[in-house]
């Protein structure tokens, strides 16, 4: 992601915070570095809100969970495992798609069936979508939960639809509302 996205990513960051001023939020960024690189660059009445999950403090989240308040927690590792019900917001920069850095995951990617049918690039896609499915679903678990998630990467609109819409769940896709920020 280049420097001028994430630059936007932060000041997107910095609007949802005065958005939801008393309400605690997550930011599911895809790396420590976004992570960080997000924090180094909100204002400063949203920093003091900020609690940064990092290569070097991973007890940001504990901190969350007993004393949320109207804290922002910052995390590339809390799309699943999580039941959040008193966090009202939440954020991704960036799609999450799978590293391909990671020689599995780009062998999986490269995946194509004898007929010539690009079958990785599909299931890459869909892993992206599930992955964003589950990170709305650590604030809103039930029916009666009320939460927002907003997606802020111009690649989701894509994957939502074109690239992979049967991965995402049709009671998620009549919850999408589209609006610029």
């Amino acid at each position: 992601m280049p420097d001028s996205e994430k630059v936007r990513q932060a000041q997107a960051l910095d609007r949802l915070a005065a958005l939801f001023p008393t309400t605690p939020g997550v930011v599911h960024c895809n790396s420590f570095a976004l992570g960080e690189f997000l924090e180094a660059h909100v204002r400063a009445d949203t920093g003091r809100r900020v609690l940064l999950h990092s290569r070097h403090d991973r007890g940001a989240v504990s901190a969350f969970e007993q004393e949320p308040g109207n804290r922002i927690l910052i995390s590339p590792s809390v799309t699943v495992g999580v039941d959040w019900d008193f966090v009202g917001w939440a954020m991704i920069p960036k799609v999450p798609y799978p590293d391909l850095g990671d020689d599995i995951v780009r062998l999986r990617f490269e995946y194509v069936t004898e007929e010539g049918e690009p079958i990785g690039k599909r299931v890459y896609q869909q892993d992206a979508a599930v992955t964003v499915v589950q990170a709305a679903g650590r604030h809103v678990r039930t029916e009666r939960s009320k939460g927002v998630t907003v997606i802020t990467d111009r690649a989701f609109w894509p994957l939502f639809k074109h690239q992979a819409p049967a991965a995402f769940p049709q009671w998620f896709r009549d919850a999408v509302v589209w609006q610029e920020m």
